[in-house]
């Protein structure tokens, strides 16, 4: 019996990313693109993080795939609004949380 089984289980979701550049680097790691970097300006900061696994580009799976044809994917697309599903190790209520009462002590 695993006592912290359901801290370990990854997040599913899909974070719409706006036209334009997306502001974020991958490694290839084990056949996977994992972010390895948000930028500050990024307009994905606070919903992807580094170590979220990238696993699909508009339901188009791109596990397998390697980096810069992620990249090519993701450039040809960029002229509209493309949803990137990813698995992530933070639960997005955490981060609520977390940006709130940041939030609140910063203001």
């Amino acid at each position: 019996l695993v006592e912290n089984e359901e801290e370990a289980q990854p997040y599913h979701r899909v974070v719409s990313a706006p036209p334009g550049r997306i502001g974020m680097t991958f490694v290839q790691y084990r056949g996977h693109a994992i972010i390895s970097d948000v930028y500050q300006n990024s307009p994905l900061q606070g919903w992807v993080f580094p170590s979220d696994i990238l696993i699909a580009i508009d339901e188009v799976p791109v596990s397998g795939k390697r980096v810069p044809e992620i990249v090519r994917i993701l450039n040809a697309r960029k002229e509209r609004q493309r949803a990137l599903r990813v698995i992530s190790s933070h639960a997005m209520t955490d981060l609520m949380i977390t940006q709130n009462s940041a939030a609140v002590t910063n203001g």
